[in-house]
Order: structure tokens, then C-alpha cells, then sequence
């Protein structure tokens, strides 16, 4: 478990060099980007983050991709649910969302 923003390297070397299964080895900023991201859409839809399903993909913060055509809102996929003008404002706040701070939690 790597907790910490800058931990990546950290991640990639141990898998590379080191040869760890990828599965081993685990990075918590991620999961709480991901997290936060799932509070910023429940807000977006006046809902809780606990109906929010969703993949983070890429390179925060610059290269994060939410497949937003396979999220889900209460079941519902997502892409019917929020119009262009909320995934705009929401993507517009997911870079400022990284790095997490020491209080974020990944846990839904």
C-alpha cells in the first residue's frame, strides 16, 4: 500500500525492477481521486456518492479519463443523466481535485 500522491514512480519501479504482480501493489491517492470525483457528481445531481459508479483512468492530473458512458448514477448510466453543461463544470473541478489531502478517504 503506497499512500501518497507521488507514489506512482514508487508503484511502477516495484512492478518493473522489482517484478511485484501489479495486483500487489496498491496506491490509496488514486482510489481517493476517484472517490472525490464520485462526491463532485452526487453534488452535480444532488445525490450521495455511494450511487455513483465510476472508472478513473490516466495520469493525474493532467491525463485523468472518466469513461463517463460506462458510469452510473443509481443505476443509471450516467451520460442520461448529467446533460454536457454539468460533465463541463465537473470536469472543470476534477484537476483542481489532485493531489488528495491526508484526510481523503477512498472508501465509498
Amino acid at each position: 500500500m503506497c499512500a501518497g500522491a507521488s507514489q506512482r514512480e514508487l508503484i511502477e519501479r516495484g512492478v518493473r525492477e522489482l517484478r511485484f504482480a501489479r495486483e500487489r501493489l496498491f496506491g490509496s491517492a488514486p482510489e481517493a481521486l476517484a472517490a472525490a470525483i464520485r462526491a463532485v457528481v452526487a453534488l452535480e445531481t444532488n445525490g450521495s456518492p455511494g450511487d455513483v459508479a465510476l472508472t478513473v483512468l490516466g495520469v493525474p492530473p493532467s491525463q485523468v479519463v472518466v469513461p463517463w458512458e460506462e458510469a452510473t448514477i443509481g443505476g443509471f448510466a450516467a451520460t442520461r443523466i448529467l446533460e454536457g453543461t454539468a460533465l463541463r463544470r465537473i470536469a472543470a473541478r476534477v484537476a483542481p481535485l489532485w493531489p488528495p489531502g491526508p484526510t481523503c478517504s477512498g472508501a465509498p
